[in-house]
């Protein structure tokens, strides 16, 4: 306990009774034990770094990739929801028709959930083949905001044989 502490629990307990009693003796008092300050060595500073290694996160340096590929529906909208804000309004709209479709798999019974998925991915894959041939920006900021140079979109049922790269 700190001295500091310690001597205002003195003061302030002055008036109390600290005593023990057990079946209406009083058995003990309570009795101040003497402090020592025991001196604790410096932790040597291998074994500092050993202690806060976990404890501070490491700089990992951005990653630069040139490529990203998209494997299905899920891959993009997994990438997609937490970028939403980097592109725009038009943008948002037209890639919430993809997150909204990823839902509705889910929903409804599950036996059908086999034949949601094959529609969510046939749409899919339409959606960026004609967003790619009517050449307007979604591609492009894409590529932006994931900061690469190539984007290329596959299907789940097909993850090594890209429908689109560009």
């Amino acid at each position: 306990m700190s001295p500091i502490i310690e001597k205002r629990f003195q003061e302030g307990a002055a008036g109390w009774n600290l005593d023990t009693v057990i079946g209406g003796k009083v058995v003990s008092s309570v009795v101040q034990v003497p402090r020592e300050a025991v001196p604790v060595p410096p932790t040597p500073p291998v074994e500092l770094e050993a202690m806060l290694r976990g404890e501070i996160p490491e700089e990992k340096p951005p990653v630069n990739e040139s490529k990203i590929v998209f494997h299905g529906l899920f891959s993009f909208v997994g990438w997609y929801s937490p970028l939403k804000g980097s592109f725009s309004n038009e943008q948002q709209q037209a890639f919430n028709s993809l997150c909204a479709l990823e839902v509705l798999i889910n929903t409804g019974c599950k036996c059908g959930t086999s034949e949601r998925k094959a529609q969510a991915e046939e749409y899919f894959k339409g959606f960026f083949l004609t967003n790619h041939e009517r050449g307007n920006d979604l591609i492009s900021t894409i590529k932006l905001v994931a900061k690469v140079s190539t984007v290329a979109f596959s299907t789940e049922s097909s993850p090594q044989e890209p429908f689109l790269v560009a």
